[in-house]
């Protein structure tokens, strides 16, 4: 595992900074919810990850167009010509594999807010930062974190 190889290379006191999206934002749970459905009324399943990214960018083109979510094209990814994130985890199962790696978590934080609708809203957002801050600062005061914000990051330190 990927953890554990950054654990053995960190000298002890070292720091890892990890960062990925967050499965359990809102518009990845309406995607794989979509996906599920589809695949059920479809009586498709999958054995593999790669089945599952291929059936999710045949069925799922017109939604991820409209949301702004992209999804990982394997056969590039195969031959390097693409990176993205295959298997996308939640804050709290990346947080107990850091920890089962041996890593102290010190800090979670997640960010960025990313509204259903993105091509038009997204360059006025980008254009106001401010408006952004804003919107992710009452996002945190509501409790709503883990389901709103698209990225989580993760400062892990291997013990002295």
């Amino acid at each position: 595992m990927m953890l554990n190889e950054f654990f053995r290379v960190l000298k002890p006191g070292g720091v890892l900074l990890i960062t990925t999206p967050n499965r359990g934002e809102y518009r990845r749970r309406i995607q794989e919810g979509a996906l599920r459905l589809l695949m059920l009324l479809r009586r498709e399943r999958y054995a593999d990850l790669k089945t599952r990214e291929n059936a999710k960018s045949r069925l799922l083109r017109r939604y991820l167009n409209v949301t702004g979510h992209t999804f990982v094209n394997l056969e590039a990814a195969e031959q390097a010509k693409q990176i993205g994130h295959f298997n996308v985890l939640t804050v709290n199962t990346l947080k107990s594999q850091l920890q089962r790696a041996g890593f102290e978590v010190v800090q979670t934080k997640l960010a960025i807010f990313i509204p259903l609708i993105v091509p038009g809203m997204l360059r006025r957002w980008q254009e106001s930062p401010r408006l952004l801050a804003a919107v992710e600062r009452c996002i945190r005061r509501l409790a709503l974190s883990r389901f709103l914000l698209s990225c989580q990051m993760h400062v892990a330190i291997k013990a002295a």
